[in-house]
């Protein structure tokens, strides 16, 4: 992946997570595989953990803390 694809791809997925402000999500190659409220609960949807980034998106569209 070039760093311009890389760059869109970040873009595309910040826009997608505005859609999920306060919760927890978990993603595979920039696509959202689950989300949940609470992180035990997007644990329990989670069955093959493999390259997953768990991420809690903030209140704020635009911020996200990364786990």
């Amino acid at each position: 992946m070039t760093v311009a694809e890389q760059i869109a791809a970040e873009t595309e997925l910040n826009d997608r997570l505005a859609d999920y402000a306060g919760r927890w999500v978990a993603l595979r190659d920039h696509t959202i595989v689950a989300d949940a409220s609470t992180l035990k609960d997007l644990h329990a949807q989670i069955q093959d953990s493999a390259e997953i980034e768990v991420i809690q998106v903030a209140d704020d569209p635009h911020v996200a803390c990364f786990y």
